[in-house]
């Protein structure tokens, strides 16, 4: 279930991903007070280069999908040097799982359940966790949520 996407109306590799927004190129550039905090993106790359789109509303991915990464379509950049910190894809019924580049312990405020977004809990159930040993990423769940992924997995 992927979207094909482009840049300048050419096709590029883009993922929606959570990044912490690098260094802003000036003081003045609409993301410069975002620096170091957690935000949702797309990571665009095309003939070696890497760029992030912002994504918290939509408007990126729908840049390199609908848009076909036309100047039409806007966007806003990030910092090139911003840091993924998960990838998000897309599964059915507007649902995503989120791999993570983590792996921290249940109890950590850091520790999301890949379907749900919650912090997973020491006192829960321990998580169900899957790896990605190709791309070194981690995806974790509550075991409800383990049930409704695998459930709407069943059905796809």
């Amino acid at each position: 279930m992927s979207d094909k996407t482009f840049w300048n109306g050419e096709p590029c590799e883009a993922r929606q991903v959570r990044v912490i927004v690098g260094h802003p190129l000036k003081p003045t550039w609409w993301c410069a007070h975002l620096q170091d905090t957690e935000r949702t993106a797309v990571q665009v790359a095309q003939q070696g280069q890497v760029f992030f789109l912002d994504n918290e509303d939509g408007t990126g991915w729908r840049k390199v999908t609908d848009g076909m990464g036309l100047p039409y379509f806007p966007h806003n950049s990030l910092p090139d040097d911003s840091q993924v910190i998960a990838v998000i894809v897309p599964i059915q019924n507007n649902r995503t799982i989120t791999w993570f580049v983590q792996s921290p312990d249940a109890g950590a405020p850091d520790c999301l359940c890949s379907y749900c977004g919650s912090v997973i809990s020491d006192e829960d159930v321990p998580p169900i966790r899957m790896w990605n040993e190709k791309a070194d990423l981690e995806a974790r769940f509550h075991i409800d949520c383990w049930h409704a992924f695998s459930k709407l997995m069943k059905e796809s």
